[in-house]
């Protein structure tokens, strides 16, 4: 792809329009087109980068947790980078810088305690992925306290979607997204197979899988 600043518009219009199809809906032409504005210069304008790691939530561009590290290692700000704790009640990253003294060190810390203050942990993503979760916070929080020359003012969209007005079904569908993991709904049930105690009658009849016996006489060969 040419330089992306030498393009006409109806050129950019029609490489967003492309890269749109190929996120089955997840982001309109447009919504392309504001993250490459945004983050282009982040990943060299590879458009299918940006699009893996952009989103747009109530017109407002952010990009996952692992994207901003991504971009600060990119930058080669970032002199080192580790996990100095992390377990289900607290999370710290510490990282320097290559422009600074190898002494000084920027950490970020936090808490179950802090999310749950929030209002956070009442999302469903919280409560099942409660480690990751604190990991991706420390992260965005070190990221833009360390590196604000790089990702000044770039939040997460679970972090946008802690603090808009959706459904909780759709924000903890965000969430995981925004972590790479997989949403399952809540009350999504999978279903069982019998015992020879039950029986396929009742409420839960339609969640059971079906046996043999149970199979209607007709549709079994003698």
């Amino acid at each position: 792809m040419k330089n992306w600043f030498s393009l006409s518009t109806q050129e950019k219009r029609s490489l967003c329009s492309d890269a749109s199809s190929a996120t089955n809906g997840k982001m309109t032409p447009q919504a392309v087109m504001l993250c490459v504005e945004t983050f282009g210069h982040l990943f060299d304008f590879n458009l299918f980068a940006i699009i893996a790691n952009c989103y747009v939530l109530s017109g407002k561009p952010a990009l996952n947790a692992d994207a901003m590290v991504a971009a600060v290692r990119r930058s080669g700000q970032m002199r080192w980078m580790r996990v100095s704790f992390s377990d289900g009640e607290k999370c710290t990253i510490q990282a320097a810088r290559t422009d600074e003294p190898e002494d000084i060190v920027h950490e970020a810390t936090v808490t179950w305690a802090e999310a749950e203050t929030a209002g956070y942990t009442r999302n469903p993503s919280w409560k099942r992925m409660g480690k990751l979760m604190l990991k991706a916070r420390a992260k965005t929080a070190l990221m833009r306290d360390a590196f604000p020359d790089i990702v000044c003012g770039v939040y997460s969209p679970d972090e946008l979607a802690d603090n808009m007005n959706m459904s909780e079904h759709e924000r903890s569908q965000i969430t995981a997204q925004s972590i790479g993991e997989e949403y399952h709904a809540e009350n999504s049930k999978a279903p069982r197979a019998y015992t020879d105690d039950d029986y396929s009658t009742g409420s839960d009849a339609e969640t059971m899988t079906k046996r043999d016996a149970d199979r209607p006489f007709s549709d079994i060969p003698f």
